[in-house]
């Protein structure tokens, strides 16, 4: 435990994770300046492998997961105290500024979970027209190529589904 050094929690944008250049760079910066780092990779993110039936959703869900990573965090290197703060890229910036408006609101209750300090770059703040926006034909056919050569199924499938597949294969 060093609860006497500030952490920074550090969250890449669409479908990256620790393994990224900006992360890497900005956790290298921090570290040298004395702050303790830590990434959260986004489920099936940054070749994170998925372990769960939810997927991750800037749109619908990984407040949670934040939250989570945060409490974690607190609890097993900051000694329940501490400051806590976080950068988030993107759509993990979206996630960011979702549970900073939540522990001011609906999320008071458990002082593990807060954050002190936030950073959201290149956030998208209406996550409605960016969907939309990457249905254009050229960013559909980036980002389409990009996360689908980063969510390949080997590495991603569901459990239930591995389940179902092996159940089938031996019928």
């Amino acid at each position: 435990l060093e609860p006497a050094r500030p952490m920074l929690l550090l969250a890449s944008g669409l479908g990256g994770g620790s393994q990224d250049t900006y992360v890497r760079s900005l956790a290298a910066t921090a570290a040298e300046r004395g702050w303790q780092v830590a990434v959260v990779n986004m489920r099936g993110c940054g070749g994170s492998p998925v372990t769960s039936p939810r997927l991750f959703s800037a749109y619908r869900g990984a407040n949670d997961d934040m939250r989570t990573a945060v409490k974690h965090l607190r609890a097993t290197r900051l000694g329940g105290g501490g400051t806590l703060a976080a950068v988030g890229w993107s759509n993990s910036g979206t996630i960011l500024n979702n549970v900073l408006a939540e522990q001011a609101t609906t999320h008071t209750d458990d002082p593990l979970c807060f954050i002190d300090a936030g950073v959201a770059c290149a956030t998208p703040l209406n996550m409605p027209a960016n969907s939309a926006n990457l249905q254009r034909p050229f960013h559909k056919a980036v980002y389409d190529v990009n996360l689908g050569k980063s969510l390949q199924i080997g590495d991603y499938t569901l459990p239930s589904v591995r389940s179902e597949e092996r159940r089938v294969g031996k019928e």
